[in-house]
């Protein structure tokens, strides 16, 4: 059985933990990998390593930082079909919306190569009499990014090409549920040839995530998450004077009116109820119709809801994947 490895300080790293978790192809039943849940003492070799490498990194031009993240966007760019599969077989949602994340990642990836422009300063002269005031962006150290199983190559690029082109190096934690995403981009990170420590992966669960949270050598953290777990990331993160930085879950409310185009508006209702097996923060929740405009929009609704086929992601004929896990009540 393959286990999967962290990478540390510009190596893949075998976990001493006994620890792990099965990763499974929701779609077949597959068992793909298993995934360890990393000790706290390996967390801080990981945040050794990162601290180490930050002040170094630091000191590098933005100008030849991003050239690190260019030839990570190569690499990218060659590689967006079979990280797609894989996210497939691990998450179960369908390839198209596979290639939606991918290709969200790799947008994050572009914009960030904007850094060097970017992160410039302003200067106010003569704020008062003979004061002039400067605002200048710095890095501040060691990040990490904690997130979702739902999107496990776009929401961490929400945030580490930005974070490593501004001259901090990252951590990152994704969903033990499916790590197999971002284990395969950090091949890519690997090839790319960022300096050792900059960028680096450890996996596991809640315990982990707490020794993250908990190191005094960390500056800040990214998440997206649920909403208790976000409050959670919030309330650790100001404990031990770290910046947050969390998105966490939604409840979203669809409005109709009845002066709505309905064959306009039931697709894009669908897609929002359904789409990534309704696996997403900005998924549709409840569904509201004002006045005389019920009848009709659940007639449309029912009609487009029948034409949805469930099945294996990478079935062409799929619309619709699996839940990532059987929850039973």
């Amino acid at each position: 059985m393959n286990r999967i490895k962290n990478y540390v300080n510009g190596a893949w790293v075998e976990s001493s933990t006994e620890r792990f978790l099965d990763i499974e192809n929701p779609g077949t039943g597959e068992l793909l990998a298993q995934v360890p849940m990393t000790t706290r003492e390996e967390v801080n070799l990981a945040v050794t390593s990162a601290k180490s490498a930050f002040e170094k990194w630091k000191e590098v031009p933005p100008t030849e930082r991003v050239r690190y993240i260019f030839k990570l966007k190569n690499l990218l760019e060659e590689n967006l079909d079979e990280i797609a599969i894989l996210t497939t077989k691990e998450h179960g949602k369908t390839l198209d919306e596979a290639r939606g994340d991918t290709t969200r990642l790799l947008e994050n990836v572009d914009a960030s190569l904007g850094i060097p422009s970017l992160m410039q300063g302003n200067i106010q002269w003569r704020i008062t009499p003979d004061i002039d005031e400067y605002f200048i962006r710095e890095p501040l150290g060691v990040f990490a990014g904690i997130s979702p199983f739902n999107f496990p190559g776009m929401i961490p690029f929400w945030y580490l090409p930005y974070a490593v082109a501004l001259g901090n190096t990252f951590i990152v934690k994704p969903s033990e549920q499916t790590p197999l995403t971002m284990t395969m981009i950090f091949e890519l990170i690997n090839e790319a040839g960022f300096p050792k420590g900059t960028v680096n992966l450890v996996h596991g669960d809640k315990g982990t995530v707490d020794a993250l949270l908990e190191h005094l050598d960390i500056a800040g953290v990214c998440s997206v998450t649920s909403t208790p777990t976000a409050e959670y990331i919030f309330e650790k993160c100001g404990k031990y004077k770290k910046r947050p930085l969390c998105q966490a879950g939604a409840k979203n409310y669809l409005v109709v009116m009845p002066d709505a185009v309905l064959y306009k508006a039931v697709p894009n209702i669908i897609n929002s109820f359904f789409g990534n097996t309704g696996q997403r923060c900005l998924a549709g929740g409840n569904l509201v119709a004002v006045d005389n405009v019920h009848t009709a929009l659940v007639e449309e609704v029912q009609k487009e809801v029948a034409k949805i086929k469930v099945g294996y992601g990478l079935d062409p004929e799929t619309t619709m994947g699996p839940r990532i896990y059987r929850k039973r009540n």
